[in-house]
């Protein structure tokens, strides 16, 4: 009967290993599991502009999958605690090429984002209707067809 529990407790613990892809601290002594602890890392880095090489404030840094996440502070660094040392990320910002980036072990990135010209001529601005002056609480621009 023992060695049936004991095997069902390795089926077990297989299947969630699998399953989730965590590592978990296991005890091999025989007839109990111990808690088992997902083993997260640290990992940081740092997003740039490819073109200018300024650092990018707000780029969204999410675990692919998943809705776990950062965004980059204002010198373009961010941290993050991932489950997997092969975990992929995904980095995205307005503007810029979306990239996934699979960590294979690396505990430090460096970032270059690309612009991604097609979303630029997408952008449509459109203005109409009609308020009195009076009624207005927001800034208002004029734009003269001469001067376009």
């Amino acid at each position: 009967m023992r060695e049936i529990s004991k095997l069902i407790a390795n089926i077990l613990l297989l299947l969630m290993v699998s399953h989730y892809g965590f590592a978990l601290e296991y005890s091999s002594s025989p007839g109990s599991i111990q808690n088992p602890v997902i083993q997260q890392k640290d990992i940081s880095g740092t997003v740039s502009d490819s073109n200018t090489g300024q650092s990018m404030i707000g780029v969204s840094v999410v675990i692919q999958g998943t809705s776990n996440g950062t965004v980059t502070d204002t010198d373009g660094k961010f941290s993050l605690n991932v489950p997997d040392p092969n975990t992929k990320l995904v980095i995205s910002f307005i503007g810029y090429e979306r990239q996934v980036v699979t960590l294979s072990g690396k505990t430090k990135l460096d970032i270059k984002m690309k612009e991604d010209v097609k979303t630029f001529d997408e952008v449509v601005v459109v203005g109409y209707g009609i308020i009195k002056k009076s009624n207005l609480t927001s800034a208002v621009s004029s734009v003269n067809v001469k001067e376009m």
